[in-house]
């Protein structure tokens, strides 16, 4: 539940970041569009007027032609030259700049200035206009004698300001009047987007600064208080209060550590009480008159055999805190898996012959007699294999039958424990390896028990890169597998 609560505030985080991330592109496309207006309007104001410059100057040229001024018909070419690219860019340049206002139009819901469509229409009267000054100029001769100046001046001032019947003249000095009121404009409404995004960026900020100090507070007294707790259960535990348990009910991964520790508790305390019981049992062996030796003896070896167990369980303990820390002593060799396994199940059947439960030993059909070996501890890999064995005759009734097998599988061989016991719920399997924990069925079955067997087995399995996994059902038994790597013993040889 922790986990799920970290992993929400985590995915409200990255969420925040994400929707700051898309204001600041919003804002980012809407102020490039309000730049690229601003550049476009400085440019089309320079082509306007490079292109009027460029005509003033080929009307200049006109007059001295006419007055045989021995007028450079490069420096003519020259000026048509200009104004055809000026021209050229100049068309470019309106049709982009309808282009980013009806973008703009789209996305922010204003109104194409009138000017802008007018400015193509100016745009696109050009060509026909250059193409006519040009036609006239290279038909243009210095004036004769007597001719009149007036007029033939005159006519040339129609071709260089008439285009399809208009005014370019008007047109031009228009569009550069507008585009020189547009420019600052343009600008302005950069900054102005400029400004915004800059507010907004900060305002994303603060919320997602807000929103992480909230969150960090909230989730901070949420771990606060079951760290208290568990605090305080090994503050206890330290000064000798092995009854005190932690309390649980938040349902969460601290509650699961709680249980664990709770466990640890109660174990400790039983622990504690075998060891208070051998005490007693020896001072009232030291009271009072001397006694027979053979009580003295009997004495001596329930004593010995309470430590034997309180060594046994600090001895798994240790085992299973090596095994954690990588620190797992392992003396790999090559083992024969099926002499392994026999010598296992000689060991169990003594075990079973106590409690009524018969162990046999089953092996592949499959194997054409050829001996398969595991690169394995062998004391570690028959302990993992005498846990399971042991579990699975202590859960079964007197009468019930124990089978120990093994499966080669391409690179692995699969060591299989079946019986015929008491099963586990299925709501308690996930839990069956955690220490400590013993099933609601294994408790009413058997009072004594550590929980920490199945443990044991999975740290040595897994430090063998093998798996280990059971399946059970109720009242019908339970098998548990053990995968290991195999080697075939011949292909060593």
């Amino acid at each position: 539940m922790f986990r799920f609560r970290l992993s929400l505030a985590l995915a409200a985080l990255v969420a925040l970041v994400c929707i700051q991330a898309g204001f600041v592109y919003w804002g980012a496309n809407r102020v490039h569009a309000y730049a690229q207006h601003s550049r476009l309007a400085s440019d089309i104001l320079s082509e306007l007027l490079e292109l009027s410059a460029s005509k003033q100057r080929l009307r200049v040229w006109a007059s001295q032609q006419l007055m045989s001024a021995e007028a450079s018909v490069e420096v003519r070419d020259r000026l048509l030259a200009r104004m055809k690219a000026s021209a050229a860019n100049l068309k470019d340049l309106a049709a982009r700049d309808l282009e980013v206002w009806n973008e703009l139009a789209a996305r922010d819901g204003i109104a194409v200035p009138p000017d802008v469509p007018k400015l193509v229409a100016v745009a696109d009267l050009l060509d026909s206009n250059i193409a006519a000054v040009q036609s006239r100029l290279l038909q243009l001769a210095p004036l004769e004698r007597g001719a009149e100046f007036s007029a033939v001046w005159k006519e040339l001032n129609q071709v260089f300001d008439l285009a399809r019947g208009r005014d370019l003249r008007e047109l031009v000095d228009g569009a550069i009047a507008r585009q020189r009121e547009a420019v600052p404009i343009a600008r302005a409404a950069t900054e102005g987007g400029l400004d915004v995004l800059r507010v907004q960026a900060v305002g994303m900020v603060l919320v997602t600064l807000l929103a992480a100090v909230v969150l960090a507070v909230h989730l901070g007294r949420r771990l606060q208080r079951p760290l208290d707790r568990l605090l305080a259960g090994i503050q206890a535990l330290q000064a000798g209060a092995l009854d005190h348990r932690v309390p649980i009910g938040s349902h969460d991964e601290f509650d699961r550590v709680a249980g664990h520790f709770n466990a640890m508790a109660a174990e400790l305390q039983q622990h504690r009480g075998d060891a208070d019981a051998a005490r007693r049992e020896a001072e009232i062996a030291l009271r009072g008159v001397d006694k027979p030796i053979d009580e003295y003896k009997q004495t001596l070896s329930r004593i010995v055999g309470g430590v034997k167990q309180l060594a046994g369980v600090i001895d798994d303990l240790l085992l299973i805190a090596k095994a954690e820390a990588d620190q797992l002593s392992m003396r790999f060799d090559a083992v024969d898996l099926p002499a392994l396994l026999a010598d296992a199940a000689e060991q169990a059947e003594t075990l079973g012959a106590l409690h009524g439960v018969s162990v046999q030993l089953h092996a592949p059909a499959d194997t054409g007699g050829r001996p398969v070996s595991v690169h394995a501890d062998a004391d570690r890999l028959r302990q993992a294999v005498m846990i399971a064995l042991d579990n699975a005759i202590r859960y079964s009734a007197r009468g019930d039958a124990v089978r120990l097998g093994w499966q080669v599988q391409q690179d692995k061989v699969d060591i299989v424990v079946v019986d015929e016991g008491i099963g586990i719920d299925a709501e308690e399997l996930p839990v069956v390896f955690q220490r400590f924990v013993r099933g609601r069925r294994a408790r009413a079955h058997r009072a004594d028990g550590t929980g920490i067997g199945l443990s044991i087995a999975q740290a040595i399995v897994q430090a063998h890169h093998g798996d280990i996994r059971i399946e059970s059902v109720a009242h019908q038994g339970t098998t548990l597998h053990i995968e290991l790597p195999c080697r075939r013993a011949e292909a060593t040889t």
